[in-house]
């Protein structure tokens, strides 16, 4: 087994595994009586006070979200109007892909990180109640993470970036990128505005122009590669999966069909195309493909 793969049944070990838990009485005390006594006496003289954290939420702060196997990792990339974008960082950062900035930051878990391509739109309230602060990215990392998501830089500097792999392949990268955007999702739930979120993602296929659509030639293909997407056409529900690209995961984007916009806040890691019950003819899914576009929007 290559060592990626280790690391990766690692992870999913440390996502899924539930620490045994123990009752009181399971738990063997060694203190004696003159000791409790010793620390009551000492509770008693002492005056508890209560500590504010008044940390302020800025670009580059490092946040992490207590969860029920492995914490939730993020750091702040920008605020807009009252929402914080803000992307997830995991402490595998062997199994990133070359979309993910590799980070040293100091931390009780790891001191190198990778910066994921996955978004996630925070509010105010959650950030200071039910997380906790845990430091900063440098000043050169945070630059970087910038320009490479407002499209000043096309890639990440290749020392300081994940493998590649090839695009639509069932690699360790592209499945690990998939169960992090699952792991992490829930706390989509605290974005003051859900509604843009669509989960069960469907768009249905006009069909005037299915008909218009010229003929197959031969037997009728099953997969097209657009520019930042891939279709799959499943024959027997009738129905076309559009995966884009892991970069365009969780981004505000703009899906053009047949020259009709789609809008999601998030996109999902797969958007279905539903061919209309009524609609016997055979697809063309070269001549569908070329009519898709993919476009990063600002909702």
């Amino acid at each position: 087994m290559r060592i990626i793969e280790m690391i990766y049944d690692e992870y999913k070990k440390a996502i899924s595994n539930k620490e045994e838990e123990k009752s009181i009485s399971d738990i063997e005390f060694k203190v004696t009586k003159d000791e409790i006594n010793k620390i009551l006496d000492m509770a008693e003289k002492t005056e508890s006070k209560k500590i504010e954290v008044k940390e302020e939420i800025e670009v580059g702060n490092v946040y992490e979200y207590f969860d029920e196997n492995l914490p939730i990792i993020f750091t702040i990339l920008e605020k807009e109007n009252d929402i914080y974008i803000a992307l997830v960082l995991t402490l595998y950062w062997e199994l990133a892909s070359d979309r993910a900035l590799i980070v040293n930051f100091d931390h009780p878990l790891s001191k190198k990180f990778a910066v994921l391509p996955i978004a996630l739109n925070l509010d105010k309230d959650f950030i200071k109640n039910e997380t906790v602060y845990v430091g900063k990215l440098k000043k050169e990392d945070i630059q970087i993470l910038q320009k490479f998501y407002n499209g000043e830089r096309e890639e990440l500097p290749p020392n300081k970036r994940g493998l590649s792999y090839p695009e639509g392949e069932n690699y360790i990268q592209e499945k690990f990128l998939k169960d992090e955007i699952k792991r992490t999702f829930k706390l989509q739930a605290f974005v003051k505005t859900p509604e843009f979120w669509e989960e069960d993602a469907i768009i249905e296929l006009p069909p005037e122009r299915l008909v218009e659509q010229p003929l197959a030639a031969g037997e009728e293909k099953t997969v097209y590669r657009g520019e930042n997407f891939i279709l799959f056409y499943n024959k027997e529900k009738k129905e076309i999966e559009l995966k884009p690209f892991d970069d365009l995961v969780e981004k505000s984007i703009a899906i053009k069909v047949f020259n009709e916009e789609f809008g999601f806040r998030n996109l999902p890691a797969e958007v279905k195309l539903k061919i209309p019950e009524d609609y016997k003819g055979g697809i063309n899914i070269d001549y569908i493909g070329k009519n898709i576009e993919l476009k990063e929007i600002r909702l």
